[in-house]
């Protein structure tokens, strides 16, 4: 047999065998590998964000809801100081009439700003059974340090974080001073 013969007996052998053998799956071009992979990563990156977001609501939502009650809270309390401002500043006589209704801060109000207010209102009465004493006992003789250290130049914040105390007690307490002074100087 020529040469020529042979070859052409090898290729159409070789051709025969190819259509005999199982055909394997399409393989994919490497372009659409990447785009599955970078596909299937932003899926799963969406739901982190989604759960993420979720989570972030909730927090935010408690935080409202705690601002809510610390608001209700403060505001309760205003109300309170305002209705005690309101009674240390009308005379002496009325004063015993108001303290009544000072005696029980408002019903939101928690146990610990109760308790204050209830020590507060007491000081009020002794506050008010004090202004009836002779003038020898003024606001300055009872709050010596206070007077001291606002005297000397100090500001009224710097004086309540001294003395540990509320800056607007410490304000009240030297409203209180000059008021009684400009009574003293107008009899």
């Amino acid at each position: 047999m020529e040469a020529w013969v042979v070859i052409v007996l090898l290729g159409v052998v070789i051709l025969l065998y190819a259509f005999l053998l199982p055909k394997a799956a399409p393989r994919k071009m490497a372009g659409e590998e990447v785009l599955d992979t970078v596909e299937g990563t932003l899926q799963q990156f969406v739901e982190e964000m989604e759960q993420e977001n979720r989570e972030f609501a909730q927090m935010v939502a408690e935080m409202k809801r705690e601002h809510e009650r610390k608001t209700s809270t403060l505001l309760d309390r205003i109300e309170f100081l305002e209705r005690r401002t309101a009674m240390l500043t009308e005379p002496p006589v009325q004063q015993t009439t108001n303290s009544a209704l000072l005696a029980s801060p408002p019903a939101s109000a928690p146990q610990p700003v109760q308790a204050e207010a209830a020590e507060r209102v007491s000081e009020q009465v002794t506050t008010g059974e004090q202004l009836a004493r002779p003038a020898a006992d003024t606001v300055r003789s009872r709050y010596k340090e206070i007077f001291g250290l606002y005297d000397n130049g100090k500001s009224i914040e710097y004086i309540a974080k001294k003395l540990g105390t509320n800056k607007g007690e410490v304000q009240l307490i030297i409203q209180l001073a000059k008021r009684e002074e400009q009574a003293d100087a107008s009899k």
